[in-house]
């Protein structure tokens, strides 16, 4: 009991002040800022760095390829008839021929390393892989017209769109679509006989019979891609041409300055033109 004449200790208010201006106090706050800023970019760094050692025992050239990009630059410049990704593709080959008994080799454009594979038995190696998911960063590109679906799409997302599709692909629901497969397919016959005796790209009339019997298969609509010319096809061939020229150009890889060009701005146009026609 307290009684008269009694003493009780009242203890100092503490003063939160102090903790602040304390000077040990502010140098373990800058520690601890330092290390959770800097830990993660000293780790990606060592990372890097493995892979960087691993990537030099590949075989391949110790040369970078940013001339590769020069000689793109100087076609572009002086207008050769040799569009970009094809000077680009035929540097490509030509490189692999002098690995062709490595079945790989490695390069690198910029600060960017490359692998290329090109040997089925090397290709199925990665094919076969339940690790390699991780697709690279050019996917991303196609963001603005697939979002973030089967094609772009990674890692454990992938995976499960994956095993929801693969029941599609059976080859007795395939067969269900044969009239349609042989239907188009005498369709792009037709139109190969009437290019008897001119040089012509395969690619283009393969296509478009393959966009048909999607379209056919799979929205069940009829394009007639192969004989018409709509606003549909002609979006599509343009949106294909601007994403494989946008590969091959490292300046504008980045979408703040793809989309600030009139290629980027028509790019998107191509793309809506597109998503109109596939959600009505």
């Amino acid at each position: 009991m307290i009684g008269s004449g009694s003493q009780v200790l009242v203890p100092k208010a503490f003063n939160w002040n102090r903790v602040v201006v304390d000077p040990n106090w502010r140098f373990w706050l800058w520690t601890l800022c330092t290390i959770f800023v800097f830990l993660p970019a000293i780790k990606a760094l060592l990372e890097r760095r493995r892979k960087t050692k691993l990537l030099w025992q590949l075989p391949g050239c110790n040369v970078n390829y940013i001339f590769l990009y020069l000689a793109i630059a100087r076609s572009l410049l002086f207008r050769n008839q040799i569009k970009s990704n094809i000077l680009t593709f035929q540097m490509l080959c030509g490189s692999t021929l002098l690995f062709y008994k490595e079945k790989l080799w490695r390069m690198w454009i910029g600060s960017k390393p490359w692998v290329i594979v090109f040997k089925p038995e090397t290709v199925e190696v990665i094919l076969n892989s339940n690790t390699v998911l991780k697709k690279t960063f050019m996917y991303d590109f196609l963001n603005y017209w697939f979002k973030e679906g089967l094609i772009t799409s990674s890692g454990s997302k992938w995976r499960q769109r994956r095993k929801l599709l693969t029941p599609a692909f059976h080859f007795r629901i395939l067969s269900d679509f044969q009239p349609v497969i042989d239907e188009q397919s005498r369709v792009l016959a037709k139109v190969l006989d009437e290019k008897v005796g001119e040089v012509l790209d395969i690619v283009q009339p393969v296509t478009l019979c393959t966009l048909d019997i999607l379209c056919e298969t799979a929205m069940g609509i009829k394009i007639e891609a192969q004989r018409k010319d709509t606003k549909y096809i002609a979006a599509l061939k343009m949106a294909s041409e601007q994403f494989s020229e946008r590969v091959i150009k490292p300046w504008v890889w980045s979408d703040l300055t793809y989309y600030l060009t009139d290629k980027g701005r028509d790019y998107k146009k191509n793309v809506s033109t597109m998503l109109q026609f596939t959600s009505a």
